[in-house]
């Protein structure tokens, strides 16, 4: 692409507004792509992994709202309010004692502090509206698109999660989107992106690997109901016995003559997946 372009390099901005004018476009380029991949033999079109990258966004904290956020400012602004007030039926009453040139500059200090508080409310009721006219329970106003995520455990930002599909036999990118949501939600629509993309019919076997942050019973349920078979690490809840505990590898009895394992449970004997 750059030797096309003779090596002109456009700015952040133009390439933002590329994009933005032209996502459809991009997103069908992708998946003809993909496509490219599928009819040159590139792909297995059996399995992918998943998972998501963190990217911060434009948007700080400071702009970015939630309910809580904005009920605070608006509180803020009403008990300040209410002391401009209060200052100002104080001034009237020392009319007879103190120099009105003093008192007058002090009024118009406070009317000034009104007019400010005036204009923060319309600002906080506009971000209301704003809030109010969408489904999240946040808005950011300087990257409309971008959310407040978690990144660790004890670290919030105001980011985008990547979510990759990655094919298999040649580790190539089958399916990527930016989103704004945590990797909990993110399962079942990566991968039925790529297995869109993979040109797979809904009827069609699909494995999915993906860490312990993709486990989330509704979306392995749903990946289940697609005829996607997911392998996702579970999430270990201290003090919790979880029954995934029960099926770990040393828990499985294996027989040399036969060369399979048994499960825990009772199960027929089986190979393991790899000698399948």
């Amino acid at each position: 692409m750059q030797w096309l372009l003779q090596n002109l390099q456009p700015n952040y901005h133009t390439i933002a507004d590329f994009r933005k004018l032209h996502t459809q476009p991009l997103q069908s380029l992708f998946r003809l792509y993909v496509h490219f991949l599928s009819e040159a033999g590139l792909l297995g079109k059996t399995t992918i992994a998943v998972d998501g990258s963190k990217f911060k966004a434009v948007n700080s904290k400071k702009n970015n709202y939630n309910q809580k956020k904005i009920d605070k400012h608006q509180q803020l602004i009403k008990d300040k309010a209410e002391k401009y007030l209060q200052e100002l039926d104080d001034l009237d009453k020392l009319e007879q004692t103190k120099s009105k040139d003093d008192l007058d500059i002090k009024r118009e200090n406070l009317k000034q502090g009104l007019q400010k508080l005036k204009e923060r409310t319309i600002k906080y009721d506009t971000l209301q509206q704003q809030l109010n006219n969408t489904t999240d329970k946040q808005i950011s106003t300087t990257d409309p698109d971008s959310r407040s995520i978690l990144i660790t455990k004890s670290n919030v930002e105001v980011a985008y999660n990547v979510q990759n599909a990655v094919d298999d036999k040649h580790n190539l990118i089958v399916q990527t989107q930016a989103t704004n949501t945590n990797d909990g939600k993110a399962l079942h629509k990566a991968a039925t992106q790529a297995k869109e993309n993979l040109q797979l019919k809904n009827e069609d076997s699909l494995m999915v690997l993906a860490d312990k942050g993709y486990h989330t019973g509704a979306e392995l349920q749903q990946c289940q109901d697609d005829n996607m078979i997911t392998h996702v690490a579970y999430k270990e809840q201290p003090g919790v016995k979880h029954i995934a505990n029960e099926f770990l590898s040393e828990s499985f009895a294996y027989d040399k003559d036969t060369d399979s394992y048994t499960c825990p449970a009772g199960a027929t004997p089986y190979k393991p997946w790899h000698l399948a």
